[in-house]
């Protein structure tokens, strides 16, 4: 298993079938442009042999995620559909919920990606205790 985060989801269709060996890719659905990437990414895959590629339903990974679980290890009361960023979504709320002087909306390109970036971790990783 390589798990692999963002990047040239085309590049890794390729990637790795000089091995010959399955491969099972779950690619996140995200919005166009980048859902008909992931959809040629997706085709690229299932040409070969024992391959096999998906693209989920929702936006990402975290969208399968329920907003009260969510809640329930971060303390932020948050709702949201399937094609919302989710990593987005708890970035902006926990660092509202923080004392800063400068607002998300002040906040450089660059740092709004680090915070987001985090906030995927997190969220990909915090186990619940239900």
């Amino acid at each position: 298993m390589l798990p692999v985060g963002g990047g040239d989801v085309l590049a890794w269709a390729a990637r790795m079938a000089a091995l010959g060996l399955p491969e099972f890719h779950l690619l996140d659905h995200e919005l166009p442009p980048a859902t008909e990437q992931r959809r040629q990414a997706a085709d690229i895959v299932n040409q070969r042999t024992n391959c096999r590629a998906r693209a989920t339903n929702k936006r990402a990974i975290e969208n399968y995620l329920h907003p009260l679980a969510v809640q329930e290890v971060s303390s932020v009361d948050m709702n949201f559909r399937d094609d919302v960023d989710v990593a987005d979504l708890v970035a902006k709320l926990c660092f509202g919920r923080q004392d800063h002087e400068v607002p998300w909306e002040d906040l450089s390109g660059r740092a709004k990606k680090r915070c987001r970036e985090t906030a995927k971790r997190w969220l990909n990783r915090q186990p619940s205790s239900g």
